[in-house]
């Protein structure tokens, strides 16, 4: 099972040995079903792909019940995690990361999206290694369960944990600038914002990198200038004026978020300072990088949007 807005759950008993080889055998195999295909035109990606540009080491690991642990990486991150344990075939463990925590040490999904988690089925035998594939989540804290870290004690039929990583992942765009300062504030300051930038630069600038993970149009451009200097973002911004395009109403109405993969009511699918990114994202990219292929491309779409509020303005 994998879901971007729910985890992911890995049984390694049921993966063929040596499946993702050329010359595996696969005579055994029923065919593929026939699926509807998704609409639109499959295009090349432009942008630089999504990477885990940083594996952190847990600061610390206590016990917080009976066979639960938890584990605080110190950092506050988008990001999957990287678990290497050994013990007996189909056992389970249980991986729940999150933000926050309780006072008792639980972890506290509340404000992020619940519920959220990993689980990993042994294989059995020796050490093995597993990372979600599908989705990825925003937090600093991992909850174990059904496993004990390696050194502790625990019942000896509970598999023991190796090792546990968090592997931060985002947009590997390269950063194009450096802010340095001797003002301990203002560095701290700066991290913090670093942070927030890295873990939302995804396939979209997403507002969350948990509960939501979609391509909010609005901090495009109120965040448009600081990020442009800290990273390498002209593929990604061409990308997103490219999912406005798509995403924009006969009407010309430009939505909240693009591409709209839910339409929200209520004034959340028409708000200006949303849909506005329609007209300020192809300007701001022929002011940061002189482009005016893209300019031109959305200038029909700008125009479009600007009647659009003209008409519903009083």
């Amino acid at each position: 099972f994998a879901s971007i807005y729910g985890g992911e759950d890995y049984d390694a008993r049921l993966e063929p040995e040596g499946w993702t080889r050329a010359d595996f055998d696969d005579t055994g195999w029923g065919r593929a079903a026939a699926a509807t295909p998704p609409e639109g035109r499959l295009q090349v990606e432009t942008d630089h792909p999504l990477r885990v540009m940083e594996t952190l080491r847990p600061r610390s690991v206590r016990r917080t019940g009976p066979g639960v642990f938890l584990y605080d990486f110190g950092q506050n991150a988008s990001g999957i995690v990287r678990l290497c344990v050994r013990g007996e075939s189909g056992r389970t463990v249980t991986l729940t990361p999150a933000e926050l925590v309780t006072a008792d040490g639980r972890p506290n999904q509340k404000a992020s999206g619940e519920p959220y988690r990993w689980t990993y089925t042994l294989r059995g035998g020796s050490d093995e290694s597993w990372a979600p594939r599908f989705t990825y989540y925003g937090f600093r804290h991992v909850q174990v369960e059904g496993a004990v870290p390696e050194g502790e004690a625990g019942p000896a039929e509970l598999p023991r944990i190796v090792s546990l990583d968090m592997q931060h992942t985002r947009s590997s765009a390269p950063e194009v600038g450096r802010f340095e300062t001797s003002f301990a504030l203002f560095e701290r300051i700066h991290r913090l914002i670093r942070w927030a930038i890295r873990s939302n630069l995804a396939s979209v600038v997403t507002d969350c990198p948990h509960r939501e993970k979609l391509g909010w149009l609005e901090q495009t451009w109120l965040m448009g200038e600081a990020v442009h200097f800290d990273h390498d973002l002209f593929g990604l911004y061409r990308k997103q004026v490219g999912d406005i395009l798509d995403a924009q109403a006969p009407d010309g109405l430009v939505p909240s978020i693009a591409p709209e993969y839910v339409t929200f009511e209520g004034g959340f699918r028409d708000s200006p300072e949303w849909g506005s990114a329609g007209v300020v994202l192809p300007w701001l990219l022929y002011r940061w990088h002189g482009d005016r292929e893209t300019l031109a491309r959305a200038w029909p779409a700008m125009t479009r949007y600007v009647d659009y509020l003209g008409r519903k303005a009083e």
